[in-house]
């Protein structure tokens, strides 16, 4: 989760916005408030997007991850056709699972 904490300096207050990636956290400092707040919405939108990398996903088996991915998996905001996900499920049978079932995703 990010936030933005502020501090006192001798060249006036600076605005730390705090949040993690990797599970490491991260600090990016900024004069203005503004541009704090700024930062702290490309964040969080980040997140929500799922772009924020999550440390311990990468335990997770590929075949796990690969029969999720077909249950959410959205064109257009729409869920697949069903041509579409058979030839999914097709590719995934026949070429990539066997190879890659047991594999973890990191």
């Amino acid at each position: 989760m990010a936030y933005i904490r502020k501090r006192a300096t001798n060249d006036g207050p600076r605005y730390d916005v705090r949040y993690l990636v990797n599970g490491r956290r991260r600090t990016d400092t900024f004069r203005a408030e503004k541009d704090a707040k700024s930062r702290l919405t490309k964040v969080q939108a980040n997140e929500l997007a799922g772009l924020v990398i999550d440390p311990k996903g990468g335990e997770r088996l590929f075949g796990e991850y690969a029969e999720g991915w077909l249950e959410t998996r959205l064109v257009q905001g729409q869920p697949l056709r069903p041509m579409t996900r058979q030839g999914y499920e097709a590719l995934l049978r026949r070429n990539i699972r066997p190879h890659f079932e047991k594999t973890k995703l990191r």
